[in-house]
């Protein structure tokens, strides 16, 4: 068991969401997405909060709340991130659930989602960022 990746994105992203842990251990949550949570409450009705938690072998899982875009493909992308081997394919499954989310369909009565679709997009691209300069990749 390694903390590398842990100790890794504990860096990139400021600690852990709850801010009590301090000590670096396996299976916490850490926040992915822009939102700051020490600021208040936030409107998950609007804005999407995503979370990784990194498990022994380098193995993570992330998880999505509020305003999820949604279709066929970005839910069987997310599917397949709910516990995966951090490695190249990793990196592009993430880099396609943000392409995907990007373009998922906005009804004209629901403008959060146009806003939300975008964030996600950039989350999960910085994400992607995140976990290929860890492993080295491109």
């Amino acid at each position: 068991m390694t903390h590398a990746l842990n100790q890794y994105l504990y860096d990139a992203y400021g600690g852990f969401s709850d801010r009590r842990y301090k000590k670096l251990v396996f299976d916490r949550p850490i926040a992915v997405d822009q939102h700051d949570r020490d600021g208040g409450g936030i409107n998950q009705s609007v804005h999407v909060l995503i979370w990784v938690n990194v498990h022994d072998n380098d193995e993570i899982s992330i998880t999505f709340s509020g305003n999820v875009p949604r279709s066929n493909q970005v839910n069987a992308l997310i599917g397949r991130l709910r516990r995966i081997k951090v490695d190249a394919t990793a990196v592009d499954i993430v880099r396609q659930l943000a392409a995907e989310a990007r373009q998922v369909p906005v009804p004209r009565d629901n403008k959060s989602l146009y806003y939300a679709r975008h964030e996600v997009g950039e989350d999960l691209e910085r994400l992607a960022a995140h976990l290929a300069r860890y492993l080295g990749v491109p």
